[in-house]
């Protein structure tokens, strides 16, 4: 077996039974390479607008610790696009293992085993700090660091731990590097020594190069058992259609090492000029581009070395990353309701997402983080607020913009009258003060016509309207308030007006002082009328017409409902029954009282008493005489008497006559 041992520049293969061999192993465990010389830090050949072209197209990432920088590769044929892609740092840089893209793709996380850090780069290269754990070195949390990962539901970070008082777990971190935890307990599952962690879409595969095998674990980090026995340094692991590769650093599977999805051995590929195998990636060709201490290689599933796209360095994990346009998420629906003045709550989310920008009302928010932005100063006329998420689009800034409208709460209204008709009501032609006080309302109406506020609606929660109504009949008003966004309350006022009777109608048929001779058909009419009465309260008026004894009607002979009619019709037949029942006699007369009622539904206004002097005649159906026959029938007999006559004429002719 071989093992790459390197010192400055230099890589030698020694057998595995050397002490060189076990030092270069232990070498490898804790990322202690010898002293070597100081780097000259050079300047990423990808900038601006082709830097961020090349990231929105992808590239595969690759640490290197000789130079303490991270390079960069053609995800497609694997060839070098920019050694110093993170120029070397040797600062912050002192065996850097790992090179990702962070949660919100906006800057790239490294992980250091030596330095016990993950540390921070925004997109053009430049060192931000300490990502985690937040607040720096921390050995209780992290020690001899090596391979990491995003867990995909949460973007939370997951650090592989090899050492220190929290070896042999998996250290988990939120979105701003602070400690969660482990995400898997030390030692779980048999767990020694981890490499790398990998989330495979189902949970994780973690390499364990002292407990040679690949870990399976669930997402909640409960041990699924182990995939597949390594021998005996598994670093890197990458899922492929089917299966996944191992980069095995050393033993008697040192190679690329290709796994079914049972965790059978598909191959080996190990090309007789590389040993000491770390990263691993399989190009779209099929091939594999793997690293070592003696740079970067591609091989094929044959165990040919097929080229080396860099040497010299001491090349660690590969990454594929790639910037995608932020997409925004922000769900509008989610937008707590607000009041006019106050303040709504706006959830921010996105992928691919640097910071947020907030835009209402003519006033900025800038640079604002995932989650709850509280939207201060809310107005009635500005319903609409624009959320930008931003993030890099084809290598320039760009955003990925929504708009939601603003929910509100529905407003309320109470709504006063002076004077209160409601407790003493008006007299007619009253001008009454309508008054609404409202909250959460733009605009308010009293029966479709708008009333006036007392302050801009647009800005204020409190709002008094006011309107004038007079006075005219007993009614209810409706007041509608309503919100920004078209909610409504309504109110009403109810107006109670003292009433006005109608005018009294005055009798003109029979007139005051008339006589009437009650003879004839008694189908033959007679027609009291009166004239029309009008309302000051325009309420509707309907008669009563009424036939009394005396004048104050304290005897009602006939009392007729005429609805609004202004007279009414009586048969001879009718009146002569009233008459006679009441003691008068053909020949007789009396003298009776009539008038005409108006009521407005709720006053009455009787009119006049008009003296008419009733004489009763005949009223009956005159006696015709009814002749025996009617003419009609008459002529018929007269020809039949006839034709009787001229048969009887021609039978006697008949008898006369011989026979022969």
């Amino acid at each position: 077996m071989k093992i790459i041992f390197k010192t400055l520049a230099l890589t030698v293969t020694l057998t595995a039974s050397s002490a060189f061999a076990q030092s270069a192993l232990d070498i490898e465990r804790s990322g202690m390479e010898p002293d070597r010389a100081p780097t000259t830090p050079t300047e990423s050949l990808l900038r601006g607008q082709q830097r961020g072209v090349a990231l929105s197209t992808g590239l595969l990432l690759i640490p290197e610790s000789t130079n303490d920088r991270v390079m960069a590769f053609d995800p497609q044929t694997g060839d070098l696009v920019d050694a110093d892609f993170i120029p070397a740092d040797a600062t912050n840089l002192s065996t850097p293992i790992h090179a990702i893209l962070s949660s919100n793709g906006q800057s790239i996380l490294v992980s250091d085993q030596v330095e016990d850090v993950v540390q921070q780069y925004d997109l053009d290269g430049n060192y931000l700090g300490v990502f985690a754990p937040a607040g720096g070195v921390d050995n209780a949390i992290l020690d001899n660091i090596r391979g990491i990962s995003l867990e995909s539901s949460t973007g939370n970070l997951l650090v592989t731990v090899g050492g220190g008082a929290n070896d042999d777990a998996i250290a988990e971190f939120d979105p701003a590097g602070n400690h969660l935890g482990n995400r898997v307990a030390n030692g779980a599952g048999g767990l020694d020594s981890p490499f790398d962690v990998f989330d495979d879409g189902s949970g994780f595969l973690v390499s364990g190069i002292t407990s040679d095998a690949i870990h399976a674990y669930l997402y909640s980090g409960t041990s699924a058992g182990t995939v597949a026995a390594v021998n005996t340094f598994p670093e890197q692991i990458q899922t492929i259609p089917g299966g996944f590769l191992v980069a095995n650093f050393s033993g008697t599977q040192e190679g690329v090492i290709e796994f079914d999805a049972t965790g059978a051995v598909v191959g080996v590929y190990d090309p007789p000029s590389l040993a000491g195998y770390r990263g691993v990636f399989e190009l779209p060709n099929g091939n594999i581009l793997t690293t070592n201490g003696g740079g970067v290689h591609e091989i094929d599933r044959l165990g040919n070395l097929v080229e080396t796209k860099i040497s010299g360095v001491s090349a660690r994990f590969i990454e594929r990353i790639q910037i995608a346009p932020p997409t925004n998420t922000t769900n509008c629906a989610l937008l707590t309701q607000a009041d006019i003045g106050g303040s709504t709550d706006i959830t921010l989310s996105g992928d691919a997402v640097s910071d947020f920008t907030v835009i209402y009302n003519g006033t900025t928010f800038d640079n604002l983080p995932a989650g709850v932005f509280t939207l201060p100063s809310v107005v009635g006329d500005v319903q609409n607020v624009t959320i930008r998420a931003n993030g890099t689009i084809n290598g320039s800034p760009g955003f990925d913009q929504t708009s939601c409208n603003i929910p509100y709460n529905l407003p309320t209204c109470a709504a006063t009258q002076d004077p209160d008709s409601s407790v003493s009501p008006v007299d007619v032609g009253t001008v009454v003060t309508l008054a609404l006080a409202s909250t959460n309302a733009v605009s308010t109406t009293v029966d479709s016509i708008p009333m006036t506020p007392d302050a801009d609606p647009d800005t204020n929660f409190s709002v008094a309207w006011s309107a004038t109504h007079v006075a005219v009949a007993d009614t209810v008003l409706t007041g509608e308030s309503t919100s920004p966004d078209g909610g409504t309350v309504e109110c009403t006022w109810a107006i109670d007006v003292n009433n006005a009777p109608p005018t009294a109608p005055v009798i003109t048929d029979p007139p005051p002082g008339a006589s009437v001779l009650i003879q004839g058909l008694p189908t033959d009419e007679l027609v009291p009328a009166w004239t029309a009465s009008t309302d000051p309260d325009d309420d509707p008026v309907t008669y009563t017409w009424e036939l009394g004894s005396d004048a104050s009607f304290s005897t009602v002979l006939l009392s007729i409902p005429t609805g609004t009619e202004t007279d009414v019709t009586l048969t001879l037949e009718a009146i002569d029954l009233l008459l006679s029942a009441n003691g008068v006699n053909v020949g007789d007369s009396i003298t009776l009282f009539h008038r005409a009622t108006a009521s407005d539904g709720t006053s009455s206004a009787p009119g006049p008493a008009a003296e008419v002097t009733f004489t009763l005649g005949i009223v009956d159906v005159p006696a015709v005489p009814v002749p025996l026959f009617s003419p009609a029938a008459l002529a018929i007999l007269i020809l039949l008497i006839l034709a009787a006559a001229s048969l009887a004429s021609i039978g006697k002719a008949g008898a006369a006559r011989p026979r022969h």
